[in-house]
Protein backbone atom coordinates (compact mmCIF):
# COMPACT_ATOMS: atom_id res chain seq x y z
CA UNK A 1 0.00 0.00 0.00
CA UNK A 2 1.07 3.64 -0.36
CA UNK A 3 2.91 4.29 2.87
CA UNK A 4 2.61 8.08 2.66
CA UNK A 5 -1.12 7.69 3.23
CA UNK A 6 -0.33 6.99 6.88
CA UNK A 7 1.41 10.38 7.20
CA UNK A 8 -1.53 12.09 5.54
CA UNK A 9 -3.90 10.29 7.90
CA UNK A 10 -2.13 11.55 11.00
CA UNK A 11 -1.95 15.04 9.56
CA UNK A 12 -5.72 14.94 9.02
CA UNK A 13 -6.31 13.92 12.60
CA UNK A 14 -6.92 10.32 13.71
CA UNK A 15 -9.34 7.95 11.98
CA UNK A 16 -12.49 10.08 11.79
CA UNK A 17 -13.16 12.10 8.65
CA UNK A 18 -11.29 15.38 9.02
CA UNK A 19 -10.48 18.43 6.95
CA UNK A 20 -6.94 18.31 5.60
CA UNK A 21 -4.58 21.12 6.45
CA UNK A 22 -3.95 23.14 3.27
CA UNK A 23 -0.26 22.32 3.55
CA UNK A 24 -1.06 18.59 3.24
CA UNK A 25 -3.41 18.84 0.26
CA UNK A 26 -0.71 18.36 -2.39
CA UNK A 27 0.62 15.25 -0.67
CA UNK A 28 -2.89 13.79 -0.35
CA UNK A 29 -3.69 14.45 -4.02
CA UNK A 30 -0.44 12.83 -5.05
CA UNK A 31 -1.15 9.72 -3.02
CA UNK A 32 -4.65 9.32 -4.45
CA UNK A 33 -3.67 10.01 -8.07
CA UNK A 34 -4.07 6.98 -10.39
CA UNK A 35 -0.94 4.88 -10.87
CA UNK A 36 -0.01 2.06 -13.23
CA UNK A 37 -1.07 -1.24 -11.71
CA UNK A 38 -4.01 0.18 -9.77
CA UNK A 39 -7.00 -2.18 -9.89
CA UNK A 40 -10.56 -0.89 -9.95
CA UNK A 41 -12.59 -1.90 -6.94
CA UNK A 42 -16.20 -2.88 -7.51
CA UNK A 43 -18.35 -0.50 -5.49
CA UNK A 44 -21.54 1.49 -5.34
CA UNK A 45 -21.59 5.00 -3.89
CA UNK A 46 -24.73 6.44 -2.35
CA UNK A 47 -24.55 10.17 -1.52
CA UNK A 48 -26.46 11.21 1.60
CA UNK A 49 -29.10 13.85 0.96
CA UNK A 50 -28.24 17.08 2.84
CA UNK A 51 -30.50 17.42 5.87
CA UNK A 52 -30.93 20.27 8.29
CA UNK A 53 -29.96 19.29 11.83
CA UNK A 54 -31.00 20.75 15.18
CA UNK A 55 -27.98 23.06 15.30
CA UNK A 56 -29.13 24.51 11.96
CA UNK A 57 -26.39 23.09 9.72
CA UNK A 58 -26.72 20.72 6.78
CA UNK A 59 -25.44 17.20 7.35
CA UNK A 60 -24.36 15.38 4.20
CA UNK A 61 -22.01 12.59 3.25
CA UNK A 62 -21.65 9.31 1.39
CA UNK A 63 -21.69 5.54 1.74
CA UNK A 64 -19.38 3.28 -0.27
CA UNK A 65 -20.88 -0.20 -0.63
CA UNK A 66 -18.18 -2.76 -1.40
CA UNK A 67 -19.13 -6.34 -2.30
CA UNK A 68 -17.67 -8.45 0.50
CA UNK A 69 -16.78 -11.19 -2.00
CA UNK A 70 -13.81 -9.04 -3.06
CA UNK A 71 -12.18 -9.70 0.33
CA UNK A 72 -11.15 -13.18 1.34
CA UNK A 73 -10.16 -12.20 4.87
CA UNK A 74 -11.23 -9.74 7.53
CA UNK A 75 -8.99 -6.99 8.88
CA UNK A 76 -8.69 -4.48 6.06
CA UNK A 77 -8.26 -0.70 5.95
CA UNK A 78 -9.94 1.81 3.64
CA UNK A 79 -8.92 5.43 2.98
CA UNK A 80 -11.25 8.00 1.44
CA UNK A 81 -10.29 11.42 0.11
CA UNK A 82 -13.27 13.70 -0.54
CA UNK A 83 -13.04 16.95 -2.49
CA UNK A 84 -15.94 19.40 -2.08
CA UNK A 85 -15.95 22.43 -4.37
CA UNK A 86 -18.45 25.30 -3.89
CA UNK A 87 -20.30 26.12 -7.13
CA UNK A 88 -21.03 29.75 -7.91
CA UNK A 89 -18.51 30.93 -5.32
CA UNK A 90 -14.79 31.69 -5.54
CA UNK A 91 -13.83 29.67 -2.46
CA UNK A 92 -11.21 26.99 -2.90
CA UNK A 93 -12.18 23.32 -2.65
CA UNK A 94 -12.14 21.67 0.76
CA UNK A 95 -10.57 18.24 1.22
CA UNK A 96 -11.58 15.69 3.83
CA UNK A 97 -9.64 12.55 4.65
CA UNK A 98 -10.98 9.47 6.40
CA UNK A 99 -9.54 6.14 7.48
CA UNK A 100 -11.79 3.20 8.30
CA UNK A 101 -10.79 -0.26 9.41
CA UNK A 102 -12.70 -3.50 9.81
CA UNK A 103 -13.48 -2.80 13.46
CA UNK A 104 -15.46 0.32 12.54
CA UNK A 105 -17.08 -0.81 9.31
CA UNK A 106 -20.72 -1.74 8.76
CA UNK A 107 -21.05 -5.31 7.45
CA UNK A 108 -24.24 -6.34 5.67
CA UNK A 109 -24.93 -9.79 4.28
CA UNK A 110 -23.20 -9.06 0.99
CA UNK A 111 -21.43 -5.72 1.37
CA UNK A 112 -19.01 -3.71 3.45
CA UNK A 113 -20.19 -0.13 3.94
CA UNK A 114 -17.68 2.71 4.36
CA UNK A 115 -19.44 5.88 5.45
CA UNK A 116 -18.37 9.50 5.85
CA UNK A 117 -20.27 12.54 7.07
CA UNK A 118 -19.60 16.27 7.03
CA UNK A 119 -21.39 19.59 7.59
CA UNK A 120 -22.24 22.22 4.99
CA UNK A 121 -23.48 25.76 4.80
CA UNK A 122 -26.17 26.60 2.31
CA UNK A 123 -25.15 26.36 -1.34
CA UNK A 124 -24.45 24.05 -4.25
CA UNK A 125 -21.29 21.94 -4.33
CA UNK A 126 -19.47 19.48 -6.55
CA UNK A 127 -18.27 16.42 -4.63
CA UNK A 128 -15.67 13.87 -5.61
CA UNK A 129 -14.73 10.94 -3.36
CA UNK A 130 -11.96 8.43 -4.01
CA UNK A 131 -11.68 5.27 -1.92
CA UNK A 132 -8.41 3.37 -1.75
CA UNK A 133 -8.00 0.04 0.05
CA UNK A 134 -4.95 -1.77 1.38
CA UNK A 135 -4.76 -3.99 -1.73
CA UNK A 136 -3.97 -1.18 -4.23
CA UNK A 137 -7.56 -1.01 -5.46
CA UNK A 138 -9.50 2.20 -5.98
CA UNK A 139 -13.07 3.39 -6.47
CA UNK A 140 -14.15 6.90 -7.39
CA UNK A 141 -17.48 8.69 -7.60
CA UNK A 142 -18.59 12.25 -8.42
CA UNK A 143 -21.89 13.96 -7.66
CA UNK A 144 -23.43 17.35 -6.95
CA UNK A 145 -24.88 18.56 -3.65
CA UNK A 146 -27.72 21.02 -3.23
CA UNK A 147 -27.82 22.19 0.39
CA UNK A 148 -30.89 24.39 0.49
CA UNK A 149 -33.75 24.99 2.84
CA UNK A 150 -37.06 23.31 2.15
CA UNK A 151 -40.14 25.45 1.82
CA UNK A 152 -41.17 24.97 5.45
CA UNK A 153 -37.58 25.69 6.63
CA UNK A 154 -37.09 29.06 4.96
CA UNK A 155 -37.48 30.95 8.21
CA UNK A 156 -34.54 29.12 9.78
CA UNK A 157 -31.42 31.18 10.42
CA UNK A 158 -28.51 28.87 9.64
CA UNK A 159 -25.50 28.72 11.95
CA UNK A 160 -22.91 28.11 9.21
CA UNK A 161 -22.15 30.70 6.50
CA UNK A 162 -22.97 29.77 2.90
CA UNK A 163 -20.43 27.58 1.04
CA UNK A 164 -18.81 26.40 4.27
CA UNK A 165 -17.47 22.86 4.61
CA UNK A 166 -16.97 21.57 8.15
CA UNK A 167 -15.86 18.23 9.49
CA UNK A 168 -17.28 16.52 12.54
CA UNK A 169 -17.29 17.07 15.53
CA UNK A 170 -19.27 20.16 14.78
CA UNK A 171 -20.68 22.02 17.82
CA UNK A 172 -18.51 25.10 18.19
CA UNK A 173 -19.14 28.15 20.34
CA UNK A 174 -17.74 30.35 17.56
CA UNK A 175 -20.77 29.51 15.38
CA UNK A 176 -23.08 31.36 17.75
CA UNK A 177 -23.30 34.97 18.83
CA UNK A 178 -25.96 35.08 21.52
CA UNK A 179 -27.62 38.48 21.77
CA UNK A 180 -27.19 40.15 25.13
CA UNK A 181 -30.17 40.53 27.43
CA UNK A 182 -31.02 42.17 30.70
CA UNK A 183 -32.37 39.04 32.41
CA UNK A 184 -30.73 35.71 33.13
CA UNK A 185 -31.82 32.43 31.57
CA UNK A 186 -32.09 29.02 33.23
CA UNK A 187 -32.26 25.78 31.24
CA UNK A 188 -33.30 22.58 32.99
CA UNK A 189 -32.25 19.84 30.59
CA UNK A 190 -33.75 16.34 30.96
CA UNK A 191 -31.25 13.83 29.55
CA UNK A 192 -33.49 10.99 28.37
CA UNK A 193 -33.95 8.74 25.32
CA UNK A 194 -35.80 10.40 22.48
CA UNK A 195 -38.37 7.62 22.52
CA UNK A 196 -40.13 7.06 25.86
CA UNK A 197 -40.27 3.35 24.97
CA UNK A 198 -36.48 3.04 24.84
CA UNK A 199 -34.36 2.38 27.92
CA UNK A 200 -31.00 3.34 26.41
CA UNK A 201 -29.91 6.88 25.59
CA UNK A 202 -28.10 6.46 22.26
CA UNK A 203 -25.33 8.75 20.94
CA UNK A 204 -27.77 10.05 18.33
CA UNK A 205 -30.24 10.94 21.11
CA UNK A 206 -27.57 12.75 23.08
CA UNK A 207 -26.32 14.69 20.07
CA UNK A 208 -29.74 15.80 18.90
CA UNK A 209 -30.48 17.14 22.37
CA UNK A 210 -27.08 18.82 22.64
CA UNK A 211 -27.62 20.42 19.23
CA UNK A 212 -30.97 21.79 20.41
CA UNK A 213 -29.30 23.04 23.60
CA UNK A 214 -26.60 24.80 21.58
CA UNK A 215 -29.23 26.46 19.37
CA UNK A 216 -31.19 27.75 22.38
CA UNK A 217 -28.13 28.96 24.28
CA UNK A 218 -26.73 30.54 21.12
CA UNK A 219 -29.91 32.34 20.06
CA UNK A 220 -32.00 33.30 23.11
CA UNK A 221 -30.98 36.70 24.61
CA UNK A 222 -29.67 36.48 28.17
CA UNK A 223 -27.35 38.26 30.55
CA UNK A 224 -26.15 34.85 31.74
CA UNK A 225 -27.17 31.21 31.42
CA UNK A 226 -27.57 28.67 34.20
CA UNK A 227 -27.66 25.08 32.92
CA UNK A 228 -28.81 22.13 35.01
CA UNK A 229 -28.76 18.68 33.41
CA UNK A 230 -30.77 16.00 35.17
CA UNK A 231 -32.24 12.56 34.64
CA UNK A 232 -35.76 11.72 35.74
CA UNK A 233 -34.95 8.08 35.01
CA UNK A 234 -31.96 8.03 37.38
CA UNK A 235 -33.57 10.54 39.77
CA UNK A 236 -30.46 12.69 39.99
CA UNK A 237 -28.75 15.85 38.83
CA UNK A 238 -25.92 15.24 36.38
CA UNK A 239 -24.36 18.64 35.71
CA UNK A 240 -24.73 22.23 36.90
CA UNK A 241 -23.11 25.46 35.77
CA UNK A 242 -24.27 28.91 36.86
CA UNK A 243 -22.30 30.64 34.10
CA UNK A 244 -22.68 28.21 31.24
CA UNK A 245 -21.17 28.84 27.82
CA UNK A 246 -21.09 26.64 24.74
CA UNK A 247 -17.38 26.11 25.22
CA UNK A 248 -18.34 23.71 28.03
CA UNK A 249 -20.69 21.56 25.97
CA UNK A 250 -18.12 18.76 25.93
CA UNK A 251 -18.44 18.59 29.75
CA UNK A 252 -22.19 18.18 29.35
CA UNK A 253 -21.65 15.37 26.83
CA UNK A 254 -19.33 13.56 29.24
CA UNK A 255 -21.83 13.88 32.09
CA UNK A 256 -24.55 12.37 29.91
CA UNK A 257 -22.25 9.61 28.69
CA UNK A 258 -21.57 8.62 32.30
CA UNK A 259 -25.28 7.96 32.77
CA UNK A 260 -26.18 4.27 32.79
CA UNK A 261 -29.90 3.86 32.10
CA UNK A 262 -29.60 0.20 31.16
CA UNK A 263 -29.13 -0.70 34.83
CA UNK A 264 -31.57 -0.09 37.64
CA UNK A 265 -30.44 1.36 40.95
CA UNK A 266 -32.19 -0.12 43.97
CA UNK A 267 -32.78 3.33 45.42
CA UNK A 268 -34.73 4.29 42.28
CA UNK A 269 -36.93 1.21 42.63
CA UNK A 270 -37.54 2.02 46.28
CA UNK A 271 -38.69 5.55 45.46
CA UNK A 272 -41.37 5.36 42.73
CA UNK A 273 -42.16 9.07 43.08
CA UNK A 274 -38.52 10.13 43.06
CA UNK A 275 -38.78 11.63 39.58
CA UNK A 276 -41.50 14.00 40.81
CA UNK A 277 -39.43 14.92 43.87
CA UNK A 278 -36.41 15.69 41.71
CA UNK A 279 -38.36 17.78 39.22
CA UNK A 280 -40.11 19.76 41.97
CA UNK A 281 -36.80 20.32 43.76
CA UNK A 282 -35.07 21.67 40.66
CA UNK A 283 -37.96 24.00 39.84
CA UNK A 284 -38.27 25.22 43.43
CA UNK A 285 -34.57 26.09 43.51
CA UNK A 286 -35.28 28.48 40.67
CA UNK A 287 -38.44 29.83 42.26
CA UNK A 288 -36.66 30.53 45.56
CA UNK A 289 -33.69 32.23 43.95
CA UNK A 290 -33.15 35.78 45.27
CA UNK A 291 -32.67 36.85 41.63
CA UNK A 292 -35.06 34.64 39.60
CA UNK A 293 -34.30 34.11 35.94
CA UNK A 294 -36.45 35.93 33.45
CA UNK A 295 -37.12 32.66 31.64
CA UNK A 296 -36.85 29.07 32.85
CA UNK A 297 -36.76 26.60 29.97
CA UNK A 298 -37.27 22.89 30.51
CA UNK A 299 -35.75 21.06 27.57
CA UNK A 300 -35.97 17.40 26.62
CA UNK A 301 -37.89 14.65 24.87
CA UNK A 302 -41.39 13.73 25.94
CA UNK A 303 -40.92 11.80 29.16
CA UNK A 304 -42.31 8.34 29.83
CA UNK A 305 -43.37 9.62 33.26
CA UNK A 306 -46.93 10.91 33.25
CA UNK A 307 -49.01 11.93 36.23
CA UNK A 308 -49.78 15.11 38.11
CA UNK A 309 -47.70 17.36 40.32
CA UNK A 310 -49.05 17.14 43.89
CA UNK A 311 -50.70 20.25 45.27
CA UNK A 312 -48.31 22.35 47.29
CA UNK A 313 -45.16 20.76 45.84
CA UNK A 314 -44.23 23.85 43.80
CA UNK A 315 -43.51 27.34 45.13
CA UNK A 316 -45.37 30.37 43.85
CA UNK A 317 -44.04 31.57 40.52
CA UNK A 318 -42.44 35.05 40.60
CA UNK A 319 -44.23 37.51 38.35
CA UNK A 320 -40.99 38.29 36.51
CA UNK A 321 -40.29 34.67 35.56
CA UNK A 322 -41.82 32.72 32.71
CA UNK A 323 -41.71 28.97 32.22
CA UNK A 324 -41.41 27.13 28.93
CA UNK A 325 -41.19 23.45 28.06
CA UNK A 326 -39.41 22.77 24.76
CA UNK A 327 -40.71 19.24 24.29
CA UNK A 328 -39.17 17.10 21.59
CA UNK A 329 -41.41 14.41 20.10
CA UNK A 330 -39.80 12.18 17.44
CA UNK A 331 -41.42 12.24 14.05
CA UNK A 332 -41.16 8.67 12.69
CA UNK A 333 -41.90 9.92 9.19
CA UNK A 334 -38.91 12.26 9.15
CA UNK A 335 -36.05 10.53 7.35
CA UNK A 336 -32.81 10.77 9.30
CA UNK A 337 -29.33 10.26 7.82
CA UNK A 338 -28.74 6.49 7.66
CA UNK A 339 -25.43 6.70 9.53
CA UNK A 340 -26.48 9.35 12.03
CA UNK A 341 -25.13 7.47 15.01
CA UNK A 342 -23.93 10.78 16.33
CA UNK A 343 -20.73 9.27 17.70
CA UNK A 344 -18.68 11.89 15.87
CA UNK A 345 -20.77 14.93 16.73
CA UNK A 346 -19.35 16.36 19.96
CA UNK A 347 -15.66 16.51 20.89
CA UNK A 348 -15.24 14.43 24.03
CA UNK A 349 -12.03 13.57 25.79
CA UNK A 350 -12.44 9.86 26.41
CA UNK A 351 -11.44 8.64 29.82
CA UNK A 352 -12.78 8.69 33.34
CA UNK A 353 -15.96 10.79 33.63
CA UNK A 354 -15.66 14.11 35.39
CA UNK A 355 -16.44 13.98 39.07
CA UNK A 356 -19.07 16.19 40.69
CA UNK A 357 -17.74 19.56 41.73
CA UNK A 358 -18.81 23.05 42.58
CA UNK A 359 -19.87 25.06 39.58
CA UNK A 360 -19.46 22.20 37.15
CA UNK A 361 -21.14 18.91 37.87
CA UNK A 362 -23.12 17.42 40.69
CA UNK A 363 -25.03 14.28 41.49
CA UNK A 364 -24.95 11.17 43.57
CA UNK A 365 -22.15 8.67 43.18
CA UNK A 366 -22.52 5.40 41.36
CA UNK A 367 -24.54 4.33 38.36
CA UNK A 368 -28.24 4.74 38.68
CA UNK A 369 -31.09 4.45 36.25
CA UNK A 370 -34.07 2.46 35.23
CA UNK A 371 -35.31 0.51 32.26
CA UNK A 372 -38.67 -0.11 30.77
CA UNK A 373 -39.08 -3.51 32.31
CA UNK A 374 -37.58 -3.21 35.76
CA UNK A 375 -38.49 0.22 37.08
CA UNK A 376 -41.59 1.39 38.81
CA UNK A 377 -42.17 4.09 36.23
CA UNK A 378 -45.49 4.16 34.39
CA UNK A 379 -45.90 3.28 30.75
CA UNK A 380 -45.32 5.94 28.07
CA UNK A 381 -47.93 8.73 28.15
CA UNK A 382 -50.82 8.49 25.74
CA UNK A 383 -51.48 11.33 23.36
CA UNK A 384 -54.25 13.67 24.36
CA UNK A 385 -56.36 16.20 22.50
CA UNK A 386 -55.51 19.01 24.90
CA UNK A 387 -54.62 22.16 23.00
CA UNK A 388 -51.28 23.89 23.47
CA UNK A 389 -49.28 26.85 22.35
CA UNK A 390 -46.73 24.59 20.74
CA UNK A 391 -45.16 25.51 17.46
CA UNK A 392 -46.85 24.24 14.36
CA UNK A 393 -45.47 21.14 12.76
CA UNK A 394 -43.86 21.24 9.37
CA UNK A 395 -45.70 20.84 6.10
CA UNK A 396 -44.48 19.01 3.01
CA UNK A 397 -41.71 20.77 1.13
CA UNK A 398 -41.77 20.96 -2.63
CA UNK A 399 -38.39 19.41 -3.33
CA UNK A 400 -39.16 16.45 -5.58
CA UNK A 401 -36.66 13.67 -5.07
CA UNK A 402 -35.15 15.54 -2.13
CA UNK A 403 -38.25 14.99 -0.05
CA UNK A 404 -36.49 13.55 2.99
CA UNK A 405 -37.29 16.78 4.81
CA UNK A 406 -40.39 18.85 5.24
CA UNK A 407 -42.77 15.95 5.88
CA UNK A 408 -45.89 16.39 8.00
CA UNK A 409 -46.02 15.23 11.62
CA UNK A 410 -47.12 11.69 12.40
CA UNK A 411 -50.79 10.92 12.82
CA UNK A 412 -50.24 10.50 16.55
CA UNK A 413 -48.97 14.06 16.89
CA UNK A 414 -51.49 16.46 15.32
CA UNK A 415 -50.45 20.03 14.69
CA UNK A 416 -50.75 22.22 17.78
CA UNK A 417 -51.03 19.35 20.25
CA UNK A 418 -48.59 17.76 22.66
CA UNK A 419 -48.14 14.67 24.77
CA UNK A 420 -48.76 15.24 28.44
CA UNK A 421 -46.01 14.11 30.76
CA UNK A 422 -44.92 15.07 34.27
CA UNK A 423 -42.81 17.99 32.99
CA UNK A 424 -45.72 19.35 31.00
CA UNK A 425 -47.92 19.02 34.09
CA UNK A 426 -45.42 21.04 36.14
CA UNK A 427 -45.13 23.76 33.51
CA UNK A 428 -48.93 23.95 33.20
CA UNK A 429 -49.18 24.34 37.00
CA UNK A 430 -46.82 27.30 36.72
CA UNK A 431 -48.95 28.77 33.91
CA UNK A 432 -46.12 28.20 31.47
CA UNK A 433 -46.12 27.25 27.83
CA UNK A 434 -45.27 24.00 26.05
CA UNK A 435 -43.53 24.34 22.68
CA UNK A 436 -43.64 21.09 20.71
CA UNK A 437 -40.67 20.30 18.46
CA UNK A 438 -40.65 17.58 15.79
CA UNK A 439 -38.14 19.06 13.32
CA UNK A 440 -35.36 21.68 13.19
CA UNK A 441 -37.87 24.10 11.64
CA UNK A 442 -40.10 23.63 14.70
CA UNK A 443 -37.15 24.36 16.98
CA UNK A 444 -36.40 27.55 15.06
CA UNK A 445 -40.01 28.67 15.56
CA UNK A 446 -39.82 27.84 19.25
CA UNK A 447 -36.60 29.85 19.60
CA UNK A 448 -38.32 32.78 17.89
CA UNK A 449 -41.01 32.70 20.60
CA UNK A 450 -38.39 32.38 23.33
CA UNK A 451 -36.49 35.37 21.94
CA UNK A 452 -39.56 37.51 22.45
CA UNK A 453 -40.52 35.92 25.78
CA UNK A 454 -43.94 34.84 24.56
Amino acid sequence: MRRALIAVMFAAGASAQSLIDPGQVSAALGEFAPRPGDVLLRCEVVPAVPMLDFAFRFRAGYTFRLPAAQYQTFGHTWFVLTKITPLGDDRKPAYLFARTNSANIVKTDLDFEVTGRYLLGEGRYAAEATLYDDSNRTCKHEWQIDASLARNERGVQLSLPPFTVRDLPGLRSSDWNRPSGSASLTILFNAAPLSPRRARLRPADRNLLLSALAAIVGRVPAASVRLVVFSLEAQKELFRSDRFSLGAIGQVARAIDALELSTVDVHVLQNPSGHIDLLASLINQELRSPAPAGAIILLGPVSRFDGKIPEGSLEKRPAASRFFYVQYIPNPRRILPPADSGADEVPIARGRPATPGAGSQSGSAGSTGSNSSGSAAPSPPQHTNESTDGSTASSPGGRGSRGGRGVPPPVSAPTGQHDTDVINAAVARLKGRTLVVHTPADLAKAIGLLQHGR
